[in-house]
Formats: C-alpha cells, sequence, structure tokens
C-alpha cells in the first residue's frame, strides 16, 4: 500500500511503530493515526517507554544558508543525514557574516581586506581551490541538508544548547520550520535545550589543570607530521574474517590456518578477494576487521573535506593560531604570499585577544589556511573508499598529499590487503600490473 501523499511525516513514523504490535493493514494503520488523538496516545507510550528508532521514518529537507563556521557544526552529525555543500573549489565566494559581537571597525576592515586578496588572487588565475585559503570561516555558504527525524532531534536539541549565537538561532528556526510543515512533530520529537550539550566548564577547568601540571603550553609548530597506526597483523586479521565469512568453522579455527598459511598462499587468497572489485566497486565487508588511526594536522580547508567522510570518526581540536598557516604553492607564485601571511597572522592575533576576553565566537575570524590537530579512526574499507576519491589526480592537492601519506603508511604494515588501495586514475592500471604478475 501507498502512503498518502498528504500524510504529514509523523503520521507516517507512528503508523510504522503500530506496525510492530498491530495486527491492522498499513492503510488501516494510517487511516488510524491520521485521528490527532489517536497519534497523541501512541507517542506519549512511544517517547515513554524510549522508542526511539520509529523517529527515523520521518524524512525532511532543507536549504541552508549559513557561514562556514555553522556548517562545521551541522556536517559533523554524521548518521541519519545528508548534505550537498556549495563548493568553494569549483565556486566563488561573494558574501560573509559577521556576528554581532565581532562587528568593530578592525574585524570589519580584516574581513573586506581578506575578500580583496581572494579576488586579486581569482584576477590572477590563482584556482578557486586556492585563492580561498585566505576567506575566513564567517564567508557564506550554501547547504542541501537531508535528515530523518531522530538526527533532526538530536541536531536541534545541540544548536539550541550552544553558547554561538548563529548556531542557537539556527536550532530555533530550524525547529520553528518544522513545527510549520508539521505542527504535529512536537508530540514524538524533542526539541529543547539539553544542559549536557552545553560547555561543560568544570571538564575544561580540569583538563586545564591536567595539562598546566606537566607544563605543555601553545607555541608556534612548524612540522607536526601526519602519525599513522594500524592494528597488529592487519593483513591476517582480514584474511581470518574472510574464511570465517565463506565457511562453517569457528572464528579461532580460522586463525590457526592463518598462522599456517605461506605468505605466497595468502597473496593467492588476497587476489581472489580483490579480483571481483573494480574502480567504482566496494571491496568486501571483511576489510572492516580492522582499525586504522592518525594523527595530523590540518588547515581548515582540509578539514572541510575530512568531515564529508561520514563513516569515519573525526575527532577534532579547536582551530590554534600557533599552527604553521598553509598557504598553497600557487599564492606564492601570484606574487601573493605575503599578503595573505599577513593578513592570516592579523587573524591570528584578533582571535588570541578575542579568545582571552573569552568571546567564543572568536574562530569565526580565522581563515581556510588556519590549521587544527585532528584525530582519525577508520577500517581498511573505508580507507579504499576513501583512497579513490582522495587519490585521484583531480582531487585537491593539499587532501591528496594528506592521504598519500596515510596510504604509504598503511601499505608498509598491510601490504597484501592494501594492494588495490589507490585513486581511481590509476587503479585500472594497478589492478592489470597484479594479476599479471601472478
Amino acid at each position: 500500500n501507498k502512503t498518502k501523499e498528504n500524510d504529514p511525516p509523523t503520521c507516517i513514523a507512528v503508523s510504522n511503530a503500530g506496525i510492530s504490535h498491530q495486527k491492522e493493514s498499513f492503510e488501516k494503520l494510517r487511516e488510524k493515526y491520521r485521528n490527532k488523538e489517536e497519534l497523541k496516545k501512541l507517542t506519549k507510550k512511544l517517547k515513554k517507554n524510549h522508542h526511539d528508532s520509529v523517529k527515523e521514518h520521518i524524512c525532511l529537507n532543507f536549504d541552508v544558508i549559513c557561514s562556514r563556521f555553522l556548517a562545521e557544526f551541522l556536517e559533523m552529525h554524521r548518521i541519519g543525514t545528508a548534505y550537498t555543500e556549495k563548493s568553494q573549489r569549483f565556486t566563488t565566494a561573494e558574501d560573509y557574516f559577521i556576528p554581532d559581537s565581532l562587528k568593530n571597525d578592525e574585524i570589519i576592515s580584516l574581513v573586506s581586506e581578506q575578500f580583496d586578496a581572494y579576488k586579486e588572487a581569482l584576477s590572477r588565475n590563482v584556482p578557486k581551490q586556492d585563492a580561498r585559503y585566505v576567506l575566513p570561516l564567517l564567508t557564506l555558504t550554501k547547504i542541501e541538508f537531508s535528515c530523518n527525524g531522530r538526527a533532526l532531534e538530536y541536531i536541534i536539541q545541540k544548536a539550541k544548547s550552544s553558547e554561538i549565537k548563529e548556531i542557537k538561532l539556527f536550532g530555533e528556526k530550524l525547529e520553528k520550520e518544522v513545527k510549520k510543515e508539521d505542527p504535529s512533530i512536537e508530540y514524538l520529537l524533542d526539541f529543547e535545550a539539553k544542559e549536557y550539550y552545553s560547555k561543560n566548564e568544570e571538564l575544561e577547568r580540569y583538563i586545564s589543570m591536567l595539562v598546566s601540571r606537566e607544563k605543555v603550553t601553545q607555541e608556534a609548530t612548524t612540522e607536526e607530521k601526519i602519525v599513522v597506526e594500524v592494528n597488529d597483523e592487519l593483513d591476517n586479521s582480514i584474511i581470518a574474517a574472510t574464511l570465517f565469512s565463506k565457511s562453517e568453522i569457528p572464528y579461532e579455527k580460522c586463525w590457526e590456518i592463518v598462522r599456517n598459511m605461506s605468505e605466497k598462499e595468502k597473496k593467492e587468497l588476497v587476489k581472489k578477494i580483490l579480483e571481483p572489485v573494480n574502480m567504482y566497486g566496494k571491496v568486501p565487508r571483511t576489510f572492516e576487521d580492522s582499525w586504522i588511526r592518525i594523527n595530523a594536522v590540518v588547515s581548515a580547508s582540509c578539514f572541510a573535506q575530512l568531515k564529508r567522510h561520514r563513516m569515519l570518526t573525526l575527532i577534532p581540536q579547536s582551530y590554534d593560531p600557533y599552527i604553521e598557516l598553509t598557504i598553497p604553492e600557487s599564492i606564492e607564485k601570484a606574487g601573493l604570499k605575503d599578503k595573505y601571511k599577513s593578513l592570516m597572522e592579523k587573524a591570528s592575533e584578533i582571535y588570541i585577544k578575542l579568545k582571552e576576553q573569552g568571546n567564543p565566537e572568536a574562530p569565526y575570524i580565522l581563515t581556510n589556511g588556519h590549521g587544527r590537530r585532528v584525530l582519525l579512526l577508520m577500517n581498511l574499507r573505508e580507507l579504499y573508499e576513501i583512497a579513490r576519491l582522495r587519490l585521484d589526480k583531480k582531487a585537491q592537492l593539499e587532501i591528496r598529499e594528506f592521504f598519500t601519506e596515510v596510504v604509504e603508511e598503511v601499505r608498509k604494515k598491510a601490504p597484501l590487503t592494501s594492494l588495490l588501495l589507490c585513486g581511481r586514475h590509476e587503479f585500472d592500471e594497478r589492478k592489470a600490473a597484479l594479476f599479471q604478475k601472478c
């Protein structure tokens, strides 16, 4: 049976909840919960018993115009969401949003200079993807944003709990628009701000004490390398998982077989695993029996791309003005390196001053060239997906260099299961070479 086109999202979700314990047909349930009182009665029971999975039947789409800073907040929500954002690689940035707390002559003048430098770089034929490094995080962007009800509830709760005015107003506006679309949605979803999403000052004070006790200080950082760790015996783990998935023997026995296999046998097995995989195909799920941890420093521009890989775990620190600035080589060739560096350093000075004043909106003034430390956790299957995209010759240079280094380290530690770990442009050639050799 088809759902009526005019059924509101909450009616659909609550009707679906009825499927699990009521004998009526799909259409009868839809009809039943079009009645407001019946709907309220069941939603009350669902909320009381925390049957939250039914909220995922709600699906909504939003057109969002916001700052790049708010975009970072929004797109860190991974599960039950989808985003398509205006790309600064391919489009021209044109406007910006300055929060009220930052509206003074010094900042207004700096932002104007940053955009002037950006336009000058474009006029000198610097690619958009490089010219953008001088743009601040208060640059406006557009996002097509879709999510289910469970994710929406979480996003609104967190946004309304924020001390950042734009984020807080975004949460309130989102709630208002959703209720306008479906007034009954408030019976099922809880949009109230939550104290546990607010800034945890007690935790921050305790961490500050621990850090200061060890005499760890912020200072200029010029060469923080990428550190890549993988689980022990990554190749063997995936081979054992493959044996397990294709047999009827216990997992520990699969490991015994792996221990007794020669390197030649292992390579032959891995080749048979990889043979059906093409440039756009996925490696098997058994490649998820692995972990890769990456500790690195990235620019805001690189971070904007990292956060789009939502299946990995991404744990960022705040932006750090003491980390070396990222200025693309094309900016230097265009004779604009000194100008870019001067504007970025001025932004750093203002940021430090605002932080000392306790202004939570200080990060807005930082640029795409400013850096932060990140911790990434993923499995090899996810890295295969990322490598296809980010190692491709069409990928943006900084993130391509980042994942080139990651992949090189993984290949050293897992030489067999990483045999086809590469960008799309070299996949066919690499695969042909692999199967010609043996």
